[in-house]
């Protein structure tokens, strides 16, 4: 029985309609992702993270320290040097010297105020020095988890609302039958819905590999500026499995309550209907007005957040 609900799942149109929404998850992921690449100090930040990015060791401490030193060394003399220069007293070539240095470092006066801010987080909490703008975006979880229970939801519609009558009546005589059909649709989205996850970390994982290396993910929490304020000790990788299970969890429980509720209303197709505008239609109204319902629902939805 399993295996025929199967079947309808993987039906040419049904599978093309599940792709079209991981695609469209995925092109977010990776805008969301590329909108952080453009920002203002992004470039110049991971320039600096090249050098002195991983585990923060005693001699990346001094590089930071020395680099801070100077950037505020050469910032704060430019009215000295000017007055020097109109005065004769330096030459021209150790003018111009200065000029380069001084634009080189009011360009990456910001970027490298971030990084010493975010070196004395480090220094304090035991994290290591990495650009964490992609890993913020990678556990904003309520993102994924509403396309989770999208997918789930459209494939309990199908099990649910696309049954043949007479085979549903036929089925549905004995109560060992509606047990059986009842079960069957129940696994089949509970293993497709299992499938969808380990999908979504698959795309995830290739977006993240595509801007910032995975070996970060050994790094503590910590280091990330959304979980700086975790006091368990693992790393990105444990932090990031333990989600994928939480994931599991909560689209599975969504997953048996929905299909509860919808296999037993009689009017099945005016049901489905329902329950999409009171699931999404709140989340899509406040996106609409720009209201920040996302992170908001997310506290409902997901468990991690409260883990501390």
């Amino acid at each position: 029985m399993i295996w025929f609900e199967w079947k309808k799942i993987l039906n040419g149109r049904v599978l093309l309609c599940f792709v079209v929404i991981h695609l469209a998850f995925l092109m977010l992921f990776w805008t969301q992702n590329s909108s952080v690449q453009k920002g203002r100090n992004t470039a110049k930040q991971q320039e600096i993270y090249q050098k002195i990015g991983g585990r923060l060791t005693a001699s990346t401490a001094k590089e930071i320290e020395e680099l801070k030193q100077r950037k505020d060394a050469v910032l704060e003399v430019e009215a000295q040097k000017e007055d020097e220069y109109a005065q004769g007293k330096i030459s021209v070539d150790e003018y111009m010297k200065y000029r380069d240095e001084y634009h080189m470092m009011n360009d990456k006066n910001e970027a490298i105020d971030m990084i010493y801010e975010k070196y004395e987080t480090a220094r304090k909490n035991g994290s290591w020095m990495i650009f964490d703008g992609y890993y913020d975006q990678l556990f904003r979880m309520d993102r994924t988890q509403w396309g989770l229970m999208l997918s789930v939801f459209l494939l309990i519609v199908l099990l649910v609302c696309c049954e043949p009558k007479e085979l549903l009546a036929t089925i549905s005589v004995t109560r060992e039958g509606r047990r059986g059909l009842w079960g069957a649709k129940l696994r089949t989205i509970l293993m497709a819905t299992l499938i969808f996850v380990i999908l979504f970390a698959v795309e995830e994982l290739m977006v993240i590999r595509q801007f910032s290396p995975l070996s970060y993910l050994d790094a503590p929490i910590q280091s990330i500026s959304c979980l700086a304020g975790k006091h368990i000790t693992i790393s990105i990788a444990h932090w990031y499995l333990l989600t994928l299970l939480l994931r599991v969890v909560n689209t599975m429980i969504f997953a048996v309550v929905t299909y509860s509720i919808l296999y037993f209303i009689q009017n099945k197709k005016v049901g489905a209907l329902i329950l999409a505008v009171l699931i999404f239609g709140p989340v899509l109204a406040a996106a609409f007005m720009q209201y920040d319902t996302w992170n908001i629902i997310a506290k409902w939805i997901m468990v991690y957040p409260v883990i501390s």
